[in-house]
């Protein structure tokens, strides 16, 4: 499987980058989530994972920003804070999945 893995935190998107890699996963990482679409290809990842709270572009503003081009395009939205609210928001606005 190919993974975009976004996220502005840098120990946290090395670890799952290795993480995804050891399992046999093409991985590749970008922090910046502005640069990590204007570098987007449709068909180029089976799926992107994404932090839902990054400065600048938030993973929903990312994942509706890939949907408007590629909207078939599995996202999964991450994140490390213990809102509920959060998941039910990302799944309504069409993430595939959400990682608490």
């Amino acid at each position: 499987m190919r993974i975009l893995v976004v996220d502005d935190d840098r120990f946290f998107r090395e670890l799952l980058t290795t993480v995804l890699e050891k399992h046999g996963h093409t991985a590749v990482s970008e922090a910046d989530p502005k640069l990590a679409l204007s570098r987007f290809e449709p068909g180029r990842h089976d799926v992107v994972l994404a932090d839902l709270l990054m400065p600048g572009l938030d993973g929903l503003q990312l994942m509706e920003s890939i949907h408007k081009v590629a909207p078939q395009q599995e996202v999964i939205l991450l994140t490390g804070r213990e809102d509920p609210g959060l998941g039910v928001n990302a799944m309504r606005s069409g993430a595939s999945d959400f990682l608490q």
